[in-house]
């Protein structure tokens, strides 16, 4: 169990219903609300300018946890991966991922390596923009199917 500081201690996006991980240019519901939530949560650990904006594309990362009662499962949103289009000129990939953000205590459990080939189903050879953390670097060494959506490699490449 990991041991989250205090400020860390948010609200989640939580549904006893099945939650579509894909969102793609929907102006309102629960997975777009969730979307621009962990944005949110994203833009205040990464120091972003705020969160995303609609209309919104990205990959929900999704655990099933405990409810209120021990009968009831709830669907949280965990995380996400942000998408969007024509990010830069010199890469020829049409969508770029533009950021990905996981709560500290789902990092490192597999949530992205696991969605890559339902984001590339969608997005097709999608690029990662620049900066990486550290956290992503690692994860990118660790896994060559990763580290192929990298800007710049995909820059070299064209």
């Amino acid at each position: 169990m990991y041991s989250l500081a205090a400020d860390y201690v948010i609200e989640l996006p939580s549904t006893p219903r099945p939650v579509r991980p894909l969102v793609l240019r929907r102006w309102c519901g629960f997975e777009v609300r969730a979307l621009r939530l962990i944005s949110y949560h994203a833009a205040r650990e990464m120091s972003w300018a705020g969160g995303i904006r609609l209309p919104a594309y990205g990959y929900l990362f999704v655990e099933r946890r405990p409810g209120g009662t021990p009968a009831d499962v709830c669907n949280t949103v965990v995380g996400a991966a942000f998408f969007g289009q024509r990010v830069h000129p010199e890469v020829s990939a049409r969508w770029f991922m533009t950021g990905v953000w996981l709560h500290p205590a789902a990092r490192a459990r597999g949530h992205f390596t696991r969605a890559l080939a339902q984001m590339e189903a969608a997005f097709g050879h999608f690029a990662v923009c620049e900066p990486y953390s550290e956290g992503f670097r690692a994860l990118m060494r660790r896994r060559p199917a990763v580290e192929a959506h990298a800007m710049d490699k995909l820059k070299a490449a064209g």
